[in-house]
């Protein structure tokens, strides 16, 4: 997981707007483009996904195949680490992006 940055909420907005979300292979929040860190972020960027079709999306592009609701709890906890850190973040001294999110009709989106 990557840690808080002070600009971490600038740069949302500045994608919210105008939308790069990948550089040298990084999110503008630092995780890896390839891995489900990356892949969460710029489906939440979208904001046109549910938790359901963001796990469904991870089972399709990382092997092997995880039963669906393991999927959806990774989901959910790249979340949490974005707005307020997870248990192992917490335990691990990692400090949270400090970003809302919000459900809207059922999809996840930044709320900045």
């Amino acid at each position: 997981m990557t840690s808080r940055q002070g600009n971490d909420l600038e740069e949302t907005q500045k994608q919210l707007e105008n939308p790069l979300p990948i550089i040298n292979g990084k999110t503008w929040l630092r995780h890896r483009e390839d891995s489900q860190g990356g892949v969460i972020d710029q489906m939440l960027l979208k904001g046109k996904y549910s938790i359901e079709e963001i796990a469904k999306e991870l089972n399709r592009r990382f092997k092997p195949e995880q039963p669906l609701q393991a999927r959806m709890q990774r989901v959910r906890g790249h979340i949490r680490h974005l707005q307020h850190g997870d248990a192992r973040d917490n335990a691990a001294g990692v400090e949270p992006h400090r970003l809302r999110l919000k459900e809207v009709n059922g999809k996840w989106r930044f709320d900045v």
